[in-house]
């Protein structure tokens, strides 16, 4: 007990020399400044493109609190964090510059967050992070966050490389309407992943801050004809839900299936069934495919298969009920 009140002193005397300043206009350059040296280690931001950072950032500013995190008035981090949707504020971004690291700061913006959200009455906090980070992981989960079940990956293949099969039984049933009983059925596949991974308070996170806007987004999406959304059909039964578009030379589709799909032999049918149902130009030359990350893992050797898995943006969703 004499340890733990001594490490609690110590946190308080470092508090005092710690302060959050709000960005504003004036101080937006800094912010982006010490945003980029805090997260100068991540893929993400490390390998875009300037276009790609422009917009990064243009989101950040219109739709987040932002802030700079000084240690005893020197510049040492940034937190940026969404609070005007439904009942959650989400974690855009929480980094401390490489020379303050292991000084509490990390800590102190976790715990002016948590306020913050209690303040707003919000009932969740919300946050990506990067598979591998595994001190950033355990940080998160001393402050009771788990994984929420949400995320994605990518697999990739030359379309010359799909494997051919003898035998499948995989179609694809155009949807041209996102109707109440699509809408249904899709959450319901959508939320069978959520349930295995972070159970009804997972549920309960989904239904209350994300299924209420991908709805609205599928339906302008389908409108505009920026997606197409099929069904995956076995046997005259719904197995799940394909988006498709094509990009360049590159056939794109996310994925969305029963659980007891997430094997090899779905995915090698799958692939060969988008080569002879979906891919109409010969100017298609790959075929990317866009996975539930938690799903993502139960697929081993997907080497077999000639896909390769890029981990390198991989990000799980943490989250916690306040």
């Amino acid at each position: 007990m004499l340890e733990r009140n001594k490490d609690v002193v110590l946190m308080n005397e470092i508090s005092k020399k710690i302060e959050l300043r709000r960005v504003g206009r004036y101080h937006w350059a800094n912010f982006k400044r010490s945003f980029k040296i805090a997260f100068r280690d991540d893929p993400e931001l490390r390998n875009a493109s300037r276009i790609e950072r422009f917009f990064l950032f243009r989101m950040i500013r219109k739709n987040a609190e932002n802030y700079l995190c000084y240690l005893e008035g020197k510049k040492a981090g940034v937190l940026s964090i969404r609070t005007n949707r439904a009942s959650e504020v989400f974690i855009y971004a929480i980094a401390v510059e490489p020379k303050f690291r292991k000084r509490g700061l990390g800590k102190y913006m976790m715990n002016f967050t948590e306020e913050r959200a209690k303040k707003l009455k919000k009932k969740f906090i919300a946050l990506a992070v990067l598979w591998n980070n595994d001190p950033a992981i355990e940080l998160y989960k001393k402050y009771n966050y788990q994984a929420l079940g949400e995320g994605h990956t990518f697999i990739r293949i030359a379309v010359d490389d799909i494997k051919p099969k003898q035998s499948y039984d995989l179609t694809f049933e155009r949807i041209t309407v996102y109707n109440k009983s699509i809408r249904k059925s899709f959450e319901s596949i959508l939320l069978q992943g959520i349930t295995e991974i972070s159970g009804s308070l997972g549920v309960e996170y989904m239904k209350r801050n994300r299924t209420i806007g991908y709805h609205p987004q599928i339906k302008k999406n389908l409108d505009k004809g920026a997606n197409r959304l099929f069904q995956i059909i076995q046997n005259g039964s719904v197995l799940g839900y394909l988006f498709e578009r094509d990009n360049n030379k590159v056939k794109r589709v996310s994925v969305f299936s029963k659980l007891e799909t997430w094997n090899l032999d779905f995915i090698q049918d799958l692939g060969f069934s988008i080569k002879r149902y979906l891919i109409k130009s010969s100017e298609i030359i790959e075929l990317n495919m866009r996975l539930p990350l938690h799903e993502a893992n139960k697929l081993e050797n997907l080497e077999a298969l000639n896909f390769t898995r890029d981990r390198s943006s991989e990000k799980l969703i943490l989250f916690k009920k306040i």
